[in-house]
């Protein structure tokens, strides 16, 4: 995905998803879901980040399932997922807090511009 070869690496990481799921805690998931947006699939990607979302806590994850749902005038739904990963990282434990502390502020951001709109 680093030489932006998308399409390749969809291919790869369909592979992967299928022979394991949870292959590296959900990461493989995560990069299957930005590959998917990169090639602008957002229909596809949108429904494989609700099913990611379901599954592992990935912060980015809710993030980009927000921004998908904001472009879609979904905004109700985008704000709760937002909120969520806001609640629950401040939630976690102090390391996972200061691993994920951006992802509240990127989150907040969207949720400011939101309210502006």
């Amino acid at each position: 995905m680093y030489h932006q070869k998308f399409e390749l690496a969809k291919n790869y990481l369909q592979k992967l998803l299928q022979l394991a799921a949870d292959y590296k805690y959900g990461d493989a998931s995560l990069a299957y879901c930005k590959t998917l947006l990169a090639l602008q699939d957002t229909e596809t990607a949108q429904l494989e980040l609700r099913q990611h979302v379901k599954i592992w806590n990935h912060p980015e994850a809710y993030i980009l399932l927000g921004r998908i749902l904001i472009q879609r005038d979904n905004l109700q739904e985008a704000r709760n997922y937002l909120e969520t990963i806001i609640t629950r990282v401040k939630g976690s434990t102090h390391f996972h807090y200061k691993r994920n502390r951006r992802f509240i502020g990127q989150a907040e951001k969207i949720l400011r511009e939101i309210c502006k709109s």
